[in-house]
């Protein structure tokens, strides 16, 4: 079987931007005969499947499939899917733009949602009689994300944020209210640190004046883009992960640190409490208080930090595996296939 796998971007080498692309690549030419490509024009003409990312980009790929007697599968994994927040995502979008991801969604085979909550969204678009053409196949996490087995937390207590600073997810993300929580904790521990890995964007200059109004250079450190290797290290030698949130369809980040053993901060929304489970804190709203507390809470009670992160890897191998997202993509290839 032959798969033409698209995403629309700049350049093809932006294909190892993101963990999910790598994976699903792998996984398919493991099995399959693959061509991949980020332009239109060069989508080709003789695959048995289209496979493509993003419903407000797919429409040709899906169409090209349509024409030739073809299957196609979108992957509708993102924000432009959202429906629970006004004036983002789906809600934001023009009406041309929303006619597009509807079309793509409606025209496709099978489409594929990175969580329950991901496929609630989607069927709020195009209505619950499609449900059957949705399959969830959560993203997995590498098994290069493991835990740091010799690592002394009592000599280095340093919370973790993974987040482009853009604008949006400086919003999206309480990066700010963070940085407050930081600063209101820094009374009772001095030694507090929180560490931001990511892309320093149009939000940057933002986060970077509040630290400095707050006077929070010692504890706050704003690392940029690092590898995936850098990264891995980072997030292995961590007390615990933060990231609270307005919305997420999966949350790879948060996925990535659970499968370093760490406890997880986040927001019970979206998909964040299915991707989590009994496995981390959830917070009720992204304020600064609730922030401080839950972090405080995890640093009084070493015991139950230690339980959590135990918990958390478990989770990941047996729900989040390379292994169990390898097996249901490719039974949903050849079972689209057959159709």
């Amino acid at each position: 079987m032959e798969i033409n796998y698209f995403v629309k971007m700049n350049k093809k080498k932006q294909l190892t931007s993101r963990r999910w692309y790598i994976d699903e690549i792998n996984i398919i030419q493991e099995e399959f005969s693959l061509n991949t490509n980020v332009k239109f024009m060069n989508i080709k003409l003789n695959k048995d499947i289209y496979f493509s990312w993003w419903a407000q980009t797919s429409l040709i790929s899906v169409l090209l499939a349509k024409l030739l007697g073809k299957k196609s599968i979108v992957v509708a994994g993102g924000s432009e899917v959202t429906t629970m927040i006004p004036n983002f995502g789906y809600n934001s979008k023009g009406v041309f733009k929303r006619w597009l991801i509807k079309s793509t969604l409606n025209l496709c085979d099978k489409i594929i949602a990175v969580s329950e909550f991901n496929k609630s969204e989607i069927l709020d678009i195009i209505g619950d009689n499609n449900e059957d053409k949705i399959e969830v196949i959560y993203h997995c996490v590498s098994d290069e994300y493991k835990p740091n087995s010799s690592f002394d937390y009592t000599s280095q207590k340093y919370i973790l944020m993974i987040t482009a600073l853009t604008k949006n997810n400086v919003k999206r993300k309480a990066v700010l209210e963070s940085i407050k929580a930081i600063n209101k904790l820094r009374k009772k521990i001095p030694d507090i640190n929180l560490f931001i890995i990511g892309r320093k964007e149009n939000g940057y200059k933002k986060v970077k004046e509040t630290i400095e109004k707050l006077d929070l250079q010692d504890n706050i450190k704003i690392l940029g883009e690092v590898d995936e290797e850098e990264k891995i290290e980072y997030l292995k030698n961590a007390y615990c992960y933060l990231q609270p949130t307005n919305h997420e369809q999966f949350g790879v980040a948060i996925a990535e640190a659970m499968a370093c053993g760490l406890p997880v901060i986040s927001t019970a929304t979206a998909a964040v409490p299915e991707v989590v489970g009994e496995c981390g804190v959830l917070i009720k709203e992204n304020s600064e208080s609730e922030i401080s507390n839950a972090i405080m809470n995890l640093y009084q009670n070493e015991s139950n930090r230690n339980s959590i992160a135990k918990k958390a890897r478990k989770r990941v191998i047996e729900k989040f595996s390379y292994r169990e997202k390898k097996k249901r993509l490719i039974n949903l290839i050849k079972n689209t296939n057959k159709t």
